[in-house]
């Protein structure tokens, strides 16, 4: 099918009530009128790329959903609407509202010290760890969201379970209750200690919170944090390289480095990736 941005603007509409119904039903409150406004007004890009295995993207700050054309025609109609859930938390996310909009709103980050004093990690690093949590407090929405409108469905998400996971070379095993071994799925048990650092109760607690905006995250950033999200942001590249989202020109080098620091953080992850994960 060939897509307008006529139409695709029709596919938005037709599932916003949905997604309401979602959100009604894990209990995060939802304004459709101003939803509905947004995507009134926003500009729709219809993409012709192919070398990407994604089929969206929102950015709040430019007003604007992409969708690769390509792969909404092959997806399926139960994908796109499993994967509308979670650009629509994107869209509606007051955390995504507020992402860094410039390399001027980033420069700050490289003045703390734990950023000057490790070499592996910059600014643009940081930026991405709060990619990296834009993306797994998203798909958290999608899949409660998708659970709660799909009680009797065979594909509803599984519970916490062991998956592997490759990025750019690097066997990473991790523990997620994410469904379809979904690419952010590597980056959920590090956002979910964060957030307990952060002083959260889990990966629900935080999200709720500063999807709705009652919280935010940009203002707790400390010399002691700042490190564990870029390092988070590490891991993001190296999931968007290998997506082909984005090349950051990221070493495969780094990937480890990550994963080490990462499970150093916590008593209850080894120095390696072998498989231990948060206990939720």
């Amino acid at each position: 099918m060939n897509l307008s941005q006529e139409n695709f603007r029709s596919f938005l509409n037709e599932y916003i009530a949905y997604y309401k119904k979602g959100r009604e039903k894990i209990g995060i409150p939802f304004n459709s009128e101003e939803f509905e406004e947004k995507i009134k007004k926003i500009d729709i890009i219809i993409s012709d790329r192919t070398d990407t295995t994604g089929t969206f993207q929102v950015n709040q700050r430019r007003n604007s959903f992409e969708v690769i054309q390509k792969s909404f025609s092959e997806n399926g109609i139960k994908r796109n609407i499993f994967l509308l859930l979670h650009e629509f938390t994107h869209l509606d996310s007051k955390f995504n509202a507020n992402l860094p909009s410039s390399m001027a709103d980033i420069q700050k980050y490289d003045e703390f010290e734990s950023i000057k004093n490790n070499d592996d990690l910059s600014k643009i690093d940081v930026y991405n760890g709060f990619i990296a949590i834009d993306e797994v407090i998203a798909q958290w929405c999608c899949e409660q969201c998708n659970s709660a409108l799909n009680t009797s469905d065979s594909n509803t998400p599984p519970k916490l379970h062991q998956e592997k996971h490759s990025i750019l070379g690097t066997e990473v095993i991790t523990k997620t209750d994410f469904s379809n071994h979904d690419i952010y799925a590597p980056l959920e048990q590090y956002v979910e200690l964060l957030a307990k650092k952060l002083g959260y109760k889990d990966l629900s607690d935080f999200s709720i919170a500063i999807i709705t905006g009652k919280e935010t995250v940009y203002e707790n950033i400390t010399n002691e944090n700042i490190e564990m999200i870029g390092y988070i942001g590490i891991l993001c590249e190296g999931i968007y390289q290998e997506n082909g989202f984005q090349d950051y020109g990221l070493p495969a080098t780094d990937i480890p480095k990550a994963i080490q620091y990462l499970n150093g953080r916590n008593n209850n992850f080894p120095a390696a990736p072998n498989g231990e994960g948060i206990d939720r």
